[in-house]
């Protein structure tokens, strides 16, 4: 009797355990750490951009700031910019604010760290979402690991926004659903935050392709009801959600929409990677074969095998989910592949859409999640005894014929005879199991449920060992070396300075002269190199760096010009210096000799001085005598934004807005006198972006009070 007993309590304590999702996500813990062991130790990072400067603009901004007081200028890199048009700071993102309050530095090493969570974070939002359509929790484990070693976070791991938009679309999915966002009381808290972090953190173009995604998901969601209480409630809470969270996503993209008309020069390649055919053998084949067109990054659509081999079984009369996986499908070719193959240049008649210049990259998550859902509709019909033996192995006959018909095609493209045999064993292993498990065990036992679990487990096994192996066989996109002493030698430090946090509120008397590779009329050529990075590191200055401001009027303007003038050139690089000239004067740099000159104010003026009290990373403080008005020209770069104050005597005069040359050098004037002249940043919209946000955040804690009061009324 007692053993009875307590061979019941175990096992409803192991069922307790089951229900609670714990060994899922355990599971996939286990799996992320596995494959990113290297990346965790510590002896590996991701390349290119991630390297580049992604992480350098994060450091920026939360080793200098915090949510209370941001970081409004970053001077180090590229002459100097506002804070808010790094967009890819990651500014706001609460796993980073979170680092931030427990005192972690944001280095290399901590990057890294985060980007691997994402594909863990990604694959629990995934298994989630799985969960709302009622699928066995060993098929939504399934889904969820197929969708962790799809090609989504290994293709693209040095795109920071990208990787983290992939993490966070599962998530938006999940709480665009029903169940979700009709519950009581502050059931839209956790979606407005969800949908907060996603438009704060993702790469633009995804944030278009998924709000495309997301219309077609919610209208089929809202027919799927059953009430038209339970439809209005729904078209009801989307709106507040959408409202609060654009609201409160204001913090981020208000400030930056103040310098728009400052960021439009140029013209970028909005069909950079297209979205071809031919991409689709890369569900298959290794993306980096050269013969698949556009960037190594942009271009693999790879899921695990088992996914392909479920949908084929699925069913004529399917059912809700697999007219979801369905149209994710049918959209993600209608408008990553079709449109921008139909309008090359500019697709004319729908919103958001130029904003894609990677197509593939940017619909491949829909596409992604539209066959990871219609395979799991395929293997819950098989666990369901959905087909008889015949129908399993006709089954079995079609899908033999689909893969040597993609090997057929694939031949004339010149793929290795390595990856057609890849293809062939992968494929002849997960069949080897699906028949026997459905005419041995209906023969022998009809304990269905243990059956069936067991062969699940086996497609988990064999998806991540395939996983596992395909994205090993080519690791240049999401794996090289990284430690220590390869960080201190990339970007020429002597100690690993990254790790000591520094305040950029510290006085200088004078900034140093800037930094510059390959001191030639080429040094543009080299603009992007990781060297630059120091810079930031160290608190110390660059005249070139990694990011994406060579479309803006300013630094087209200036580098261009630097190009061509030597003398303006040095001007750049010299450390804090000022020209004077008479009020009205035309400014023409090569009347000056900049070369080896580092005074720190020159002008043909008489009885002019001029020095430099302090510098900070936001304000100047000058000091200037002058018998006559004289335009003063800095070796800075101007932005809308920066300010002057000119004090005698502790009498200030109005503050006014600095100008710029046509070079956009920054300039002001200054009347006769002795005078301080104060030159400072204060960025446009911060304090309403403030107001937006916390406007939307008290929007749905006011709909969640209003729900609780409603809830508690007879």
């Amino acid at each position: 009797m007692n053993l009875r007993v307590q061979s019941t309590n175990h096992i409803f304590f192991y069922k307790r355990f089951w229900n609670s999702n714990l060994i899922p996500l355990i599971i996939l813990l286990f799996l992320n750490i596995f494959v990113f062991y290297d990346h965790y130790k510590g002896t590996a990072t991701f390349p290119w951009d991630f390297l580049g400067g992604y992480h350098t603009h994060s450091f920026g901004w939360y080793n200098h700031s915090s949510i209370f007081s941001q970081v409004k200028w970053f001077p180090w890199t590229n002459l100097g910019f506002p804070s808010a048009i790094a967009i890819q700071a990651g500014s706001w993102y609460i796993p980073l604010i979170l680092i931030d309050l427990f005192g972690f530095t944001y280095s290399v090493e901590t990057a890294t760290k985060i980007q691997c969570l994402h594909a863990f974070l990604g694959s629990i939002g995934f298994y989630l979402f799985l969960r709302l359509f009622n699928f066995e929790k060993n098929l939504c484990l399934l889904g969820s690991i197929c969708f962790q070693l799809s090609s989504l976070f290994f293709s693209n791991q040095q795109h920071v926004d990208i990787i983290r938009a992939y993490a966070l679309l599962p998530w938006v999915l999940w709480a665009f659903h029903p169940a979700i966002l009709n519950k009581r009381k502050f059931s839209l808290l956790i979606p407005s935050i969800i949908l907060f972090q996603f438009f704060i953190v993702s790469y633009p173009g995804i944030i278009v392709s998924s709000a495309y995604g997301c219309l077609f998901y919610c209208i089929f969601n809202y027919f799927n009801l059953s009430t038209s209480d339970g439809k209005y409630k729904y078209i009801f809470n989307i709106f507040l959600t959408l409202t609060s969270s654009v609201l409160m996503s204001m913090v981020k993209w208000l400030p930056f929409t103040m310098y728009i008309n400052l960021l439009t020069h140029g013209k970028v390649d909005v069909n950079s990677a297209p979205f071809y055919p031919i991409h689709l053998l890369t569900l298959f084949f290794n993306y980096d074969n050269p013969a698949f067109p556009s960037d190594i990054t942009m271009r693999s659509l790879y899921v695990p095998m088992v996914t392909i081999v479920g949908i084929f079984f699925l069913k004529k009369n399917n059912n809700f989910t697999f007219r979801i996986g369905l149209s994710f499908i049918l959209i993600a070719f209608f408008f990553g592949a079709f449109l921008h193959t139909l309008y090359p240049n500019r697709i004319p008649f729908l919103p958001g859409i130029n904003l894609s210049r990677f197509p593939l990259s940017d619909w491949r998550p829909i596409f992604q999640i539209g066959i990871i859902l219609l395979s799991i509709v395929g293997w819950n019909n098989i666990i369901k005894e959905e087909f008889s033996n015949k129908q399993v192995l006709c089954r079995i006959f079609l899908f033999c014929i689909f893969i040597m018909t993609v090997i057929w095609v694939a031949l004339p493209s010149g793929f290795e005879p390595s990856n057609i045999h890849n293809i062939i064993v992968k494929s002849t292993l997960i069949l080897s199991i699906i028949f026997p498990f459905f005419y041995i065990h209906r023969k022998i036992t009809k304990h269905i449920y243990t059956n069936y679990n067991i062969f699940i487990y086996i497609l988990i096994a064999l998806s991540v060992i395939e996983g596992v192996y395909y994205h090993k066989n080519q690791e240049i996109p999401w794996k090289t070396p990284w430690n220590k002493n390869i960080e201190s030698t990339l970007y020429q430090l002597d100690t690993h300075d990254s790790e000591n946090k520094k305040q950029v509120t510290t006085n200088f008397n004078r900034r140093d002269e800037r930094f510059v590779l390959n001191i030639n009329n080429d040094f543009m050529t080299h603009r992007n190199n990781s060297i630059y990075n120091k810079c930031w590191y160290n608190e110390s200055y660059c005249l070139l760096g990694y990011d994406n401001l060579k479309f803006s009027k300013p630094h087209a303007a200036i580098f261009s010009k630097a190009v061509e003038n030597n003398n303006f050139f040095n001007f750049l690089i010299n450390p804090q210096q000022i020209l004077l000239i008479k009020e009205g004067e035309e400014f023409d740099i090569n009347n000056f000799k900049l070369e080896n000159n580092k005074n720190e104010f020159i002008s043909n003026i008489d009885g002019v001085k001029a020095s430099i009290l302090h510098y900070r990373s936001n304000e100047i403080l000058y000091k200037i005598s002058t018998p006559a008005s004289v335009q003063v020209i800095e070796n800075e770069i101007w932005w809308d934004g920066w300010n002057v104050k000119i004090c005698n005597n502790n009498i200030c005069k109005d503050v006014i807005p600095s100008s710029h040359t046509k070079d956009y050098l920054r300039t002001w004037l200054v009347p006769p006198g002795d005078w301080d002249v104060y030159i400072f940043f204060q960025p446009k919209g911060v304090l309403s972006s403030y107001i937006f946000f916390f406007s939307g955040l008290s929007l749905v804690l006011l709909a969640g009070f209003i729900r609780k009061s409603n809830q508690k009324t007879p």
